[in-house]
This record gives C-alpha cells, sequence and structure tokens, in this order.
C-alpha cells in the first residue's frame, strides 16, 4: 500500500465517523492534553530557573 492509498484509506475512515476510530483519536487527543498539562508547568519552571539563578558555565549559553 503506498503513502497516497494509505492517505486516501485514512481520511475515508474519519469521513466516514467510524466510532471506534474516533474512540481512539478521543484517547490520543485525552493523553497529549495531560502530558501537555505537565510538561508545559516544568518547562516554564526550569526557563524560569536558568534566566534568573547563576550557573558554572552560564556564559556559553547567554549573551
Amino acid at each position: 500500500m503506498g503513502l497516497l492509498e494509505a492517505t486516501r484509506s485514512a481520511l475515508l475512515l474519519l469521513v466516514s465517523g467510524d466510532p471506534e476510530l474516533w474512540g481512539i483519536v478521543g484517547v490520543s487527543l485525552s493523553v497529549t492534553l495531560r502530558a501537555m498539562l505537565v510538561a508545559t508547568p516544568l518547562g516554564i519552571a526550569a526557563g524560569y530557573l536558568l534566566a534568573t539563578v547563576a550557573f558554572p558555565g552560564q556564559g556559553c549559553v547567554s549573551d
């Protein structure tokens, strides 16, 4: 199965309203959202600490 045929099949499944497929899509979106909710505050905190706290080698990574 070539890429074009696989893409066509996937789009047909999405448009057909297949409940099993939409269940899978829902789980995927739910997991992605939860991962973002966990990772975003950690990333912001790490960025804040790197921007405000002096650490060895800071001159190499800042201007």
